[in-house]
Parts: structure tokens; C-alpha cells; sequence
């Protein structure tokens, strides 16, 4: 038999990163706008920026792990 042919991970490696890209700017355009530029419309804000920030934390990880998995992968 021939020898198999692999392809590399890069392409598979940059969808990934724009799949991500794409998904923390979604939740990035979903943020409410404070009624005021203050602190206190900022802070009556808070439990949506927690989300927000718990939800990207998700997604980095996400992110994070992916890398680490595929600089693994090794061709045979």
C-alpha cells in the first residue's frame, strides 16, 4: 500500500480561532448599554457584565484546550 498523506492542523487550528472570534463578539454586541456614564449605570449592569465575563472565561478555555490538543497531534 502507498503511503498515507496527512494534512496539517493549521486550518483546522484557524476555523477553531474564528468560530471563537466570532462567538465572543456576538456576546460582546448582546452587552445593554448603561443608561448613564456613570458608576451607578454601570454597576445596575453588573449581573449582565458577570455573564459576559463568565461566558468569555468559557470560551478562552475552550480556546486554550484546543491549542493544547492539537500541538499533540503528531503525523505518522
Amino acid at each position: 500500500m502507498g503511503k498515507e498523506t496527512f494534512l496539517e492542523t493549521n486550518r483546522l487550528e484557524a476555523f477553531y480561532d474564528a468560530i471563537i472570534a466570532i462567538i465572543v463578539t456576538v456576546l460582546v454586541l448582546e452587552l445593554p448599554q448603561p443608561k448613564t456614564a456613570t458608576l451607578a449605570g454601570i454597576s445596575a449592569l453588573k449581573i449582565s457584565y458577570f455573564t459576559y465575563l463568565v461566558s468569555f472565561l468559557v470560551c478562552a478555555n475552550l480556546w486554550q484546550y484546543h491549542h493544547m490538543i492539537y500541538a499533540h497531534v503528531e503525523k505518522n
